[in-house]
C-alpha cells in the first residue's frame, strides 16, 4: 500500500469516527456529517493531525500527565499576546506525554488542574481554566465540548496538603520548581467517582 492510499485509508476511518462522534455531541438522530467524504476532510481533517509526517497517526493513551511551567494566564488577561503564549506553552508541554503523531481523541475527556504557586494567586482559579482547554482543543481532543468533568484547585503557600498515592510526573509537580500546574486529561469522566 503506497503512502497516499495508508494515509487516504486513515483518513476515511478518521473522518467516520468524526461523523460518529458529531452525532453523539449533538446528540441528534442519522447523519449530520456529508456523505461527501472529502467534504469532512477539508473541513477537519488538515488542523487534527499532528503533524502529517510519520508512518501514521496514532491513538492517544490515556489518562496523560504533563507539567507546565510558569504561572497560568487567565482568561480575562488584557493582552492577547500573553494568552496565546500560555496555550502555546501548554501545548508544547503536552506533547511530551502524547506520541507523535497522533490524531485528537473523539472520546468523552476529564482534565484535572492542579496550579503549585509560589505565592497567594492574585486572580480566581476558574478564570485560568478555559485557555488551558482551549489549547489542548484540536490537539489532545477535537472539541472542548467533550469535556465533561474539570477539577481545578490551586495549592498555595504556606497551606500543607498532603496526596496518599501521588503518580510519579505528579510528585514531580509537587515537589518541583514552582510556579508549575500539573494536568492530567483522562478519558473517563467518572474514574474518581466509583
Amino acid at each position: 500500500m503506497s503512502d497516499s492510499s495508508r494515509l487516504l485509508d486513515e483518513q476515511t476511518r478518521y473522518s467516520m469516527r468524526i461523523c460518529r462522534r458529531q452525532r453523539a455531541i449533538s446528540k441528534q438522530e442519522g447523519p449530520i456529517c456529508s456523505s461527501n467524504l472529502s467534504f469532512t476532510y477539508v473541513s477537519i481533517w488538515p488542523p487534527v493531525l499532528e503533524p502529517a509526517a510519520g508512518e501514521g497517526a496514532m491513538q492517544i493513551e490515556f489518562p496523560i500527565e504533563f507539567i507546565v511551567q510558569g504561572t497560568p494566564v487567565s482568561q480575562q488577561a488584557k493582552r492577547a499576546e500573553s494568552r496565546e503564549e500560555w496555550k502555546g506553552r501548554v501545548k508544547s508541554a503536552s506533547s511530551s506525554a502524547i506520541p507523535q503523531p497522533h490524531f485528537a481523541s473523539d472520546e468523552r475527556i476529564a482534565v484535572t488542574l492542579y496550579y503549585f504557586s509560589d505565592e497567594p494567586m492574585a486572580g480566581d482559579i476558574d478564570n485560568i481554566v478555559k485557555p488551558i482547554l482551549d489549547a489542548l482543543s484540536r490537539h489532545i481532543y477535537i472539541d472542548d465540548r467533550q469535556v465533561e468533568r474539570i477539577v481545578a484547585q490551586k495549592f498555595e503557600p504556606p497551606n500543607v496538603f498532603t496526596f496518599s498515592r501521588p503518580t510519579p510526573k505528579f510528585a514531580e509537580a509537587i515537589g518541583g520548581q514552582r510556579p508549575n500546574l500539573y494536568v492530567r486529561v483522562s478519558n473517563d469522566p467518572f474514574e474518581e467517582l466509583s
